[in-house]
């Protein structure tokens, strides 16, 4: 590109025009340079692609842009690797009288340079009016070997000679001569000169791909005159003859347009390399089977591994997640979570599937577009693990393709390294090259990563032999074979065992020690078997739990000790926390290393406490009425605003009124009694808040809290009602804080920062204006989140953040800023160190005041000597509790170690609210006791692993079409097992439920007489349309069956994904008398693929 006023190149004479160069070029480092002077605008585009003659980009594009009149710029550009690049360069003159500059070009790499004379490459001078000192030269062969481009054009109209070839054809040939081509054969290759122009071939060179076969012969034996390898085996056109016969490597015999003539799985290329016979299937070389560098989805012995020749396709692991587990712009931080299980997943699906091409999306790589396994959505990774077939395939450069809505994180291992790639969100098409020497058998391994949005993903392969670009996998496309990583196959010494697998354990030094039939280790397991189960022949106890293999027959039924039914590579199948060896399932509690517990139950006793907390509390996990205390939540802070503002608790959080906040009027308190803090209108400037101080320190140390306040909303805003701040927490010091509401009318709950996912829930429409509400905010040590409005939970989510540290400074009312302040009144602010239970909610939603801090003696234990030399003792009971006497000879001890009184255990709550006992003294002299009130047993426990003794169903309706069931579900969609992977569930029916049924569940009777009130849960698995199917709850006297209470209804609008623990107040209408629960399931006419409704673990106790 020259400069005005018209030399050579383009004449850029004049105002007003824009220019437009398109060009690819190769350079092998990926770094050079380019530099412009023009008038006006510049910008420059440089894409690495996939070849000479195929644009799809292998990665980001660079760009350089210039705005300056007549100042010579510079760019550098640095890919990090060589190969093929497509550049535009654009270039516009906008007018003005200003002369237009040029000179410009691509060079070798010239560090800061902006003197032309230092770009080499792409030779030009800036001497005014030559526009290249060495002049580019056009690449015909699409080997990489020129500097860059040859731009010519002719009219295809004009032939003044009439011989069929455009003049201007003519001319890039012989210049100024019409004589040399015509309707002849200059070339004498068998092609005449028009058909060579049609054909696109060089008129003038016989053989223009220089393969050895003239273009005359390509083009009567079908092959491409333009490409020298036209199957891609390797093999240059003129030496495939064709005869069937290989003489040498000159004259191979082989066919010219198929890749492998002999069909033996060898490209021909590859078998000539290796000295084979290419003609010959029974002459072929043994195929590199590369190991992973990784290990696969189905873990064996490093060096043992080869491909699972008995199926097509690729291993298939979909994995699901709390929120914040997966980040959409983490793709090696997801890869990392789902290969090494930390954390753990909160399910898993496992398949082969054929390709490697999932969710709806995408498409720029492959339009398979296929269902995901285990329903896809977000929050999961899928991983894909299998081996890629190129043993028929050519050596040469290839293309790995990703593409998917979030990440993904791509290894892959050849004879000639590994190959590895990864994006974040979100790319049609990033492209990866590789080259290959060798064919092989090559393992690959990718995580596809979604936290939230589109969830697509697309791997994909193009090349030498493959048209266009396709999924892994997709044969029918033109794929190489993928199939499922599996173990090596050869098995010289017959003994039904892979060579690989024998030798790769360190035990192990020859093919004589392993054999099918044979046990090495005496595990009672044979060597096949281990192989099988992927356990470790050399080591008799796999998972080292204390149980040999050979008892661990994963049937996940307790048989005996030499049939646990347990899983061999887990040391603890049920997840309790208990090793399976310590798990003797007894029924008797020896000792830490004998509990006497289930290995597949983690609450063996059924008394609603897991087997590991009963252990380490130091009671008897095989006992129902043996249960540990439960911690109650400890009030931190606690404010009644009855004319003063100071903190009821006795902690010190005091608080002081600002702004425009006042104590209000009596009778403006909550339900209208007492006073409130009245904080007027909206967003006027008014809070309250305390001091820096210890006080919410407890619950940090808990990792759980609770907030329970009443309001009076009188006026919709953005608004704070409270903000317990955390200087570490983001979204400014976002401890804890709710918006009840913001604007748009939805409450938001934060906790440990801002706003989505594991730190914030939401719910709208549950704010009403000019009337009382009571609000509950709260989490537990797991992290699971809760909001209850006026007695009912309205919205709940696991997976949040744990706390972050708290300074005690509280602000209600209004945010950390002092802005967004609440409009209305609010009133019995209350915060605790731990969740409130849900009857305690209801209380205080009914009005039941906070109360202050824990008494030194709640109980009002009295002692009183007798005559005798007794003592009698008196305390305050509760109907339905049950109290133990603990004694010690002083205080040094917490009271949770002193042992209990004999004969002075389980004593049951006096109807009259007062306890009496008459003891002998415990101690010789000095000693203490203390009276401790827990839970009794319950009154109702059944785990239905042990069948339906007592229960009853019923069908109401006249079809018949569903029944209650009781077994393992197996549903087209829901559970594929009880709660907690148990065996048994109760659902509506095993597989999927019918049409216009209405079906009853009855509990055996229980006993609610003796207690004050009672509590119903069980898990529950709902599955069932989202919309016209219902399931409620009644509560029967077990005499006549005559209702008692209302119905409380089950929300089946929610689809879990898992089992949901489900707690219920037992109606005051049924407390006192013998019932049974009866669960009601009714469908509606609609046919519906769900599983319906399944319940697990239904316990009734003393709250």
């Amino acid at each position: 590109v020259d400069r005005e006023p018209g030399g050579l190149g383009t004449d850029l004479l004049g105002d007003n025009h824009d220019l437009a160069y398109v060009f690819q070029f190769y350079d092998e480092d990926g770094v050079f340079s380019f530099t412009e002077n023009y008038d006006d605008r510049v910008k420059v585009v440089a894409t690495p692609i996939a070849a000479a003659t195929n644009l799809n980009p292998r990665g980001d594009n660079q760009q350089h842009t210039d705005v300056s009149w007549n100042v010579r710029t510079y760019a550098n550009f640095d890919f990090g690797g060589g190969g093929w690049f497509n550049v535009d360069v654009w270039l516009t003159e906008d007018g003005g009288g200003a002369q237009s500059a040029a000179d410009i070009g691509f060079g070798y790499y010239n560090d800061f340079s902006t003197n032309t004379a230092d770009f080499g490459g792409i030779g030009y001078a800036s001497v005014f009016g030559i526009s290249s000192g060495a002049p580019a030269e056009f690449d015909t062969d699409g080997a990489g070997l020129s500097w860059g481009v040859y731009l010519d054009s002719f009219d295809p109209d004009l032939d003044a000679d009439g011989d069929s070839i455009p003049d201007g054809y003519e001319e890039q040939f012989f210049p100024g001569d019409l004589t040399q081509l015509g309707p002849g054969d200059f070339d004498e290759d068998g092609v005449s000169d028009p058909d060579e122009y049609v054909d696109g071939t060089d008129p003038t060179v016989a053989d223009a791909d220089e393969d050895g076969s003239n273009d005359g012969e390509e083009k009567a034996a079908g092959t491409d005159p333009a490409n020298p390898d036209s199957d891609g085996d390797g093999l240059l056109d003129g030496v495939e003859t064709g005869t069937g016969t290989f003489t040498s490597a000159s004259d191979t015999g082989t066919n010219p347009l198929d890749a492998d003539t002999d069909d033996d799985g060898a490209s021909d290329g590859f078998e000539v390399n290796e000295n084979f016979d290419p003609n010959d299937p029974n002459s072929n070389p043994d195929i590199p089977i590369v190991q992973p560098s990784f290990v696969p989805i189905d873990e064996l012995a490093p060096g043992a591994y080869g491909p699972d020749l008995t199926q097509n396709g690729v291993n298939y692991q979909e994995n699901h997640y709390d929120a914040g587990v997966i980040i959409n712009n983490a793709a090696q931080g997801n890869y990392d979570v789902h290969v090494s299980g930390d954390p753990a997943p909160l399910r898993s699906f496992d398949a082969i599937e054929p390709l490697a091409s999932h969710g709806n999306g995408g498409n720029a790589i492959s339009v398979q577009n296929r269902p995901w396994g285990d329903g896809g959505g977000e929050n999961f990774t899928v991983r894909y693990n299998g081996y890629l077939d190129m043993s028929a395939f050519s050596p040469g450069t290839y293309n790995i393709h990703l593409g998917a809505d979030d990440t993904n994180f791509f290894i892959m291992d050849t004879v000639d390294g590994q190959v590895t790639a990864q994006h974040n969100c979100c790319p049609q098409n990033q492209t990866t090259p590789f080259t290959i020497t060798s064919p092989g058998l090559f393992p690959f391994d990718n995580v596809f990563g979604e936290q939230g949005g589109g969830d697509w993903v697309d791997i994909g392969i193009s090349g030498p032999g493959i048209v266009g670009i396709v999924a892994i996998g997709d044969t029918n496309a033109g794929s190489p074979p993928v199939y499922p990583i599996g173990v090596k196959s050869e098995d010289t010494d017959g003994d039904d065992l892979p060579d690989a697998w024998e030798i790769s354990w360190d035990d192990i030094n020859d093919l004589t020690q392993l054999s099918g039939t044979g046990d090495f280790d005496n595990d009672g397991t044979s060597d096949l078997e281990e192989l099988n189960a992927r356990t470790d022949p050399t080591n008799d106890d796999t998972d080292g739990d204390g149980i040999p293999d050979g008892a661990e027959t994963g049937t996940g039924i307790f048989v005996d000790a030499s049939d646990t039914g347990t899983d061999p590579l887990d040391s603890d199948t049920d997840g309790d926390g208990l090793s399976d060896g310590v798990e003797s399932n007894s029924g008797t509690f020896a000792g830490v290393d004998d509990t006497g517990t289930s290995p597949h139950n983690v609450d063996t006793d059924g008394d609603g406490f897991e087997d590991l907390d009963e252990v380490e509390s130091l009671f008897d996990p095989t006992d129902p009425g043996s249960v540990p205390p439960i911690p109650q939540p400890v009030l931190l802070a606690y404010w009644n605003f009855e004319g003063q503002s100071e903190d009821q608790s006795g902690n010190g959080a005091d608080l002081s009124i600002e702004g425009s906040a006042v104590l209000s009027p009596d009778g403006d308190g909550h339900l209208g009694e007492g006073q409130s803090l009245d904080l007027g209108a909206a967003n006027n400037g008014a809070y309250a808040r305390s001091e820096m101080g210890p006080w919410l320190d407890p619950a940090y140390d808990n990792n759980a809290m609770a907030v329970s306040f009443w309001q009076y909303n009188v006026q919709i805003g953005n608004t704070s009602a409270f903000w317990l701040h955390a200087p570490s927490a983001t979204g400014g010091e976002r401890g804890f804080q709710a918006h009840t509401p913001w604007g748009n009318g939805t409450v938001y709950f934060d906790q440990s920062g801002c706003c989505e996912g594991p730190v914030r829930l939401t719910i709208g429409g549950v704010v009403n204006l000019n009337q009382w509400q009571h609000f509950v905010f709260q989490r537990d040590t797991e992290g699971n989140r809760e909001i209850w409005v006026d007695g009912v939970k309205v919205a709940e989510a696991a997976g949040g953040e744990p706390l972050d540290a708290f300074n005690g400074i509280i602000t209600v009312g209004s945010d950390n800023t002092l802005n967004n302040s609440f409009g209305g009144r609010i009133d019995e602010m209350a915060i605790f160190d731990l969740p409130l239970h849900p009857s305690r909610i209801v209380e205080l939603a009914d009005g039941a005041p906070v109360g202050s801090a824990p008494e030194i003696d709640p109980l009002g234990l009295a002692v009183n000597p007798m005559p005798g030399g007794e003592i009698e003792l008196s305390w305050k009971s509760t109907l339905g509790k049950f109290y133990d006497i603990l004694i010690n000879p002083n205080l040094s001890t917490p009271r949770e170690t002193w042992a209990e009184l004999p004969d002075a255990q389980d004593i049951a709550a006096d109807p009259s609210g007062t306890n009496t006992l008459v003891i002998t003294l415990p101690f010789p002299e000095e000693g203490f006791l203390a009276v401790r009130e827990k839970n009794p047993p319950p009154l109702f426990s059944d785990d239905l692993e042990t069948g339906a003794a007592g229960w009853t169903t019923i069908i109401n309706d006249a079809f018949g079409n569903t029944e209650w069931e009781l077994g393992t579900p197996t549903g087209t969609t829901g559970p594929l097992a009880g709660a907690g992977e148990s065996v048994n569930a109760w659902c509506t029916g095993l597989g999927d439920y019918g049409v216009e049924s209405d079906i009853s569940l009855r509990t055996p009777a229980i006993d609610l007489s003796g207690v004050a009130s009672a509590l119903l849960s069980f898990d529950a698995y709902r599955d069932a349309d989202g919309f016209g199917d219902t399931a409620t709850i009644r509560f029967l006297r077990s005499s006549d069956q005559s209702q008692l209470g209302e119905d409380v209804p089950i929300d089946m609008t929610i689809f879990d994904v898992d089992y949901d623990a489900i707690e219920v107040l037992v109606p005051a209408a049924a407390i006192g008398e013998s019932v049974l629960i009866e669960f009601n399931f009714v469908s509606d006419g609609t046919l519906d693929t769900f599983s319906g409704l399944c319940l697990d673990n239904i316990l009734v106790q003393v709250p």
